[in-house]
Formats: structure tokens, sequence, C-alpha cells
């Protein structure tokens, strides 16, 4: 009975060990957190009470083959949800929480493109927006100035390119989107409305008659696409787009209920606020459970100590034990100093015993 007993507290306690040192929860209680291979963090969610609102509603199509998921209120396929990480991110602070999204391509003058795809994007009172810096606008045509539409009228963005000669082509430079039939700029900031106008260069006036593409596209997807990017996109309808996304238009959490999640606070250049953890915690500031602990010893890049014994994980960092210092082996002389030393003090240790021997000896022999 005992032996049940201790096997029993044993579990538990080894239980408790591997809940503590699981992955923090991303959605809420009972409620799924992916669609396929795509994660679905809180505010996101599949099913009532699973999402903030609807604007985060997440609808899964499982039919035909891998499942997709789609924001039905702004119409788009999403490709991937990112939570606020800051110090595992290479823009550090300038990013809110991140969706990737397939947008369609606006085009002009394009007999055989879809009609439905003609037009641009408006996105305006959600909680997203395009990315200035992740996303980049593109447009491919010859004789070709094209304009951002929708945006602040005191803005102007957009740009040109020139006509090219196929010949001109097996220079690799210009394989990419360097001007000739393909041009390239950077996006502003904070805008929910995307369209775009096209114009011919020589007549700036008029509207060009050729068929031309606007677009919004990310930087990775760019990055994979290195030749011939004015042909490349007349073969697609869609392409990848990063949306910034942020909450607390919804939902406000006071310093006090911040640090008892272990998160903070930051706001966008546009003035949308968001959450995210503190460095050294993992988890999902928009959940009650906030952001938990990360073990950095238990993991090697997480930590710079020599020996994994020498780490000591403290709340939201670690430290390394100094290590102890190598018992330096004795010389030979040292070794023969020691034994003589221990002889002389023996044989001292047994003349003064032999002596208080022999006098007790005399005493007992005098009585």
């Amino acid at each position: 009975m005992a032996v049940q007993v201790v096997m029993r507290i044993t579990f538990l306690l080894l239980l408790t060990y591997e809940l503590a040192e699981a992955a923090a929860p991303i959605a809420k209680p009972n409620c799924s957190d992916s669609c396929g291979n795509i994660y679905v963090p809180y505010p996101f969610g599949k099913t009532t009470g699973c999402y903030l609102n609807d604007w985060f509603k997440i609808v899964c199509n499982e039919t035909g083959g891998s499942p997709k998921a789609f924001l039905p209120r702004i119409g788009m396929e999403v490709l991937e949800i990112n939570i606020t990480d800051p110090y595992n991110d290479q823009y550090f602070w300038i990013d809110p929480g991140l969706v990737r999204v397939n947008m369609p391509i606006v085009s002009s003058n394009c007999k055989n493109r879809s009609s439905r795809h003609i037009g641009g994007v408006n996105i305006s009172g959600s909680p997203f927006f395009f990315s200035s810096y992740r996303d980049r606008f593109i447009s491919v045509g010859c004789d070709n100035l094209a304009l951002m539409t929708g945006i602040n009228p005191m803005v102007v963005v957009g740009c040109k390119s020139n006509c090219i000669d196929k010949s001109m082509i097996e220079d690799s430079e210009l394989e990419y989107c360097s001007g000739f039939n393909c041009c390239m700029t950077t996006a502003p900031s904070g805008i929910q409305v995307f369209n775009a106008s096209f114009r011919g260069i020589k007549e700036e006036n008029k509207t060009s008659e050729e068929c031309k593409f606007a677009l919004l596209a990310d930087d990775k997807w760019l990055n994979s696409r290195t030749k011939d990017l004015s042909y490349y996109v007349q073969l697609l309808e869609y392409v990848p787009v990063v949306l910034e996304w942020t909450a607390s238009e919804f939902t406000t959490l006071d310093p006090k209920e911040l640090r008892r999640r272990n998160s903070e606070e930051y706001s966008t250049d546009y003035g949308a606020e968001y959450y995210y953890c503190l460095k050294g915690y993992q988890g999902n500031s928009y959940l009650s459970t906030g952001c938990q602990d990360i073990n950095e010893c238990e993991s090697k890049t997480l930590n710079n100590c020599p020996n994994k014994s020498d780490c000591v994980n403290i709340p939201g960092s670690y430290h390394c034990n100094k290590p102890k210092s190598p018992v330096k082996p004795k010389s030979p002389v040292e070794i023969a100093i020691i034994v003589i030393c221990s002889s002389l003090g023996a044989l001292f240790l047994f003349a003064i015993i032999w002596c208080l021997y022999s006098d007790d000896a005399e005493d007992n022999t005098m009585v």
C-alpha cells in the first residue's frame, strides 16, 4: 500500500513538472489553436466564444485537400498569423501582430484577367493595416506611371517603369524589378485602402491603354522571386501581403494587469497600441493566462553557460554559476614533503605516548 502511494505521488510530481514545462497557451481554453498548419492565436478563433469579435473570426475550410483559413470580414485567405514577438524579430519594436494573407492584384486593360480582380482592396474600419516595413508597392507594365490611390491626398506614392527590349533581359541586373517593365517602391504607414491608377510616361495626362498591374507584396515572397518578376506577376491573381493587426480598440489592459500577465504595451507610428510578452517570457498577452517564463537553461541557443549544470533559470532570464576551480595535482616534491611530515608527526606522537606509558609503568612498580 505504501509503495502504491509513493508511486502515485511521484507520478503527480512528474506530471506537474511536465505541465509547467509545456508551451504557453495561445488560444482560449477548449478552443482549437490551428487550422491545418496555420496557428490561430487569440484574439483570433474559429468558433463562437473563441475569437474577440467578428473581425478576428477564422473560417477553416477543410474540404478539398489541406485545410485553408479565411478572414470572412475582409474576404482574404490567411497564410500565417503571428503574435508580437519583438525580441525574436528583425524589425524589433516596429511590428504589432502580423497576419499574412493572399490579396488580389490590381489590373488595367488586361483582357484575359478576371473582372472581379480588377479593383483594389478597402479594409477601413478594421483592426488591420498594410505593413509599410514588410510590403512593397509594385507595378508591372511598359511605359507605365503607377500611383497608389485611396490614401492621404497629401501623400503621393508611385513608381514608373520604362519599356525594355528582350535583348536587355540577358543583363542579370535587369531580370529583377529594376525600372524596366517593372518598378517598386515602399508603401506608406498605417494605410487600409489599396488601389492604383495608371498613366503613360510619355503622355502623363493620358490614361495608358497597355495591360498593366499593381500590387502590394510581402518582402519574403519578393525575395524568393529573383528573376523576371514582370512576367511572373501576369500569371497570378493573388500575392502574399502582410497585414498588421491590433486589438487595443476592443480590449484595454491597465498597467497592473499587464504586469500580472508579464507583458508590456507599445504603440505603432500610426497610433494603434498592442501588447507583447516581456523579454524572457512567452505566451499570449491577450489571454488572461498571459506570458510564462522561458527556461533558458533547457535550450542550447538561449544561454551561453559552458555547461548545462552551471545554468540557473530565474524569472525572465538566467545566470551561470561560476564553475569550481579544478584541483591542481600535487607535484612529487609536495607529496614527499607531506609523507615526511606525516611520518615525523606520527613518530612524535608515538614518542609522547611511549613516554607517558613508561612513566605510568614506573609509578605502578613503586606502588
